[in-house]
């Protein structure tokens, strides 16, 4: 009950303060058996036997695994090299990229209800039919999102070959530290959607046909998906937002985009469900059917050590989320 507290405390005290990536919390029990906190080291001392590094060796890390952690979390934040600037200049043109086929995929989607007005019959295009195709594309995305999400907090490790460092680790990460999205600009927020993204709307683009059909809303709802796919970053991270635009907080309210409020069950331990982080209609589905619980027993009948960490080895103890909640 002490530690818990402590704990508690401790991660009460880091977001008051708005402290990130590493920090000591120096605290007293009292007599009473409560936990008082004395102060908040943003910067404490490193050196192998001063209090920070006995308190990461209790928690697992080695030394050397604690200066490399600290290191690896200022270079992703302040360092450059030439793979990273390729990297995100790649990611720009992309980005560039997705905002030139979205105006002309709606030209395409125009385009039919130009060419289906029959003079005999005066029919028109079925705006109604693309509209439940785009419903049913938002749809699909918030599901996407849930299942790379329960992937990128359950499968593997930050070793893992190309999936560890580039889902497994900024998954992880985002428990550590929830606000740290919010820090992101549009690029670094939105930059890996859209390298999914933009190839698949442009497939869209050149497979749109002229006329209604199975193709066509077929392609509306891969169109849709992919566009979604493409904004879930951006709606995650205003979901964490202390003071989002007003017009955010409609769409949120609505239920149209995901909302703090629903967000914030994800992160109450022991955070094992409510993954869909689109708008999250599929959440309480997926939840009801125990999908994600499938799920693992299918990995771990596959290899019993795939689930890292392993799901009986969460913490069931319910305690107050690390998410800001937005008036």
């Amino acid at each position: 009950m002490v530690v818990e507290a402590a704990l508690g405390d401790a991660d009460v005290a880091r977001q008051a303060l708005e402290l990130r990536d590493y920090a000591r919390i120096d605290m007293r029990l009292r007599p009473d058996g409560r936990v008082a906190v004395i102060e908040a080291n943003p910067n404490p001392w490193l050196a192998s036997k001063a209090e920070f590094a006995m308190a990461a060796r209790k928690a697992g890390r080695t030394y050397p695994q604690l200066i490399e952690e600290i290191v690896d979390l200022a270079q992703a934040r302040y360092g450059v090299t030439w793979s990273a600037a390729l990297q995100g200049i790649g990611i720009g043109v992309l980005v560039s990229l997705l905002f030139s086929v979205v105006p002309l995929l709606q030209v395409r989607f125009i385009r039919p209800s130009l060419l289906l007005r029959d003079e005999k019959s005066k029919r028109r295009i079925d705006w109604i039919g693309i509209a439940v195709a785009a419903v049913f594309g938002y749809i699909v995305s918030d599901l996407l999102s849930g299942i790379v999400h329960w992937a990128g907090d359950t499968v593997g490790d930050e070793t893992t070959p190309i999936f560890g460092p580039n889902f497994v680790k900024p998954f992880r990460f985002h428990h550590v530290d929830p606000e740290d999205i919010t820090r992101h600009d549009f690029v670094e927020t939105n930059g890996n959607n859209c390298i999914v993204a933009a190839p698949v709307l442009m497939l869209v683009l050149f497979l749109l046909p002229d006329t209604t059909g199975v193709l066509f809303y077929t392609c509306v709802v891969i169109a849709c998906t992919a566009f979604f796919v493409f904004c879930t970053n951006q709606f995650h991270k205003w979901a964490h937002q202390k003071n989002p635009a007003l017009w955010i907080r409609v769409l949120q309210r609505a239920g149209l985009i995901l909302s703090p409020e629903h967000h914030v069950v994800h992160h109450t331990a022991p955070r094992d469900k409510y993954y869909c982080i689109t708008v999250g209609w599929m959440n309480p589905v997926l939840d009801k059917i125990r999908f994600f619980r499938f799920m693992e027993a299918i990995f771990t009948r596959i290899d019993p050590k795939s689930l890292r960490p392993d799901p009986a080895d969460r913490p069931q103890k319910e305690a107050e989320a690390a998410i800001a909640m937005p008036s």
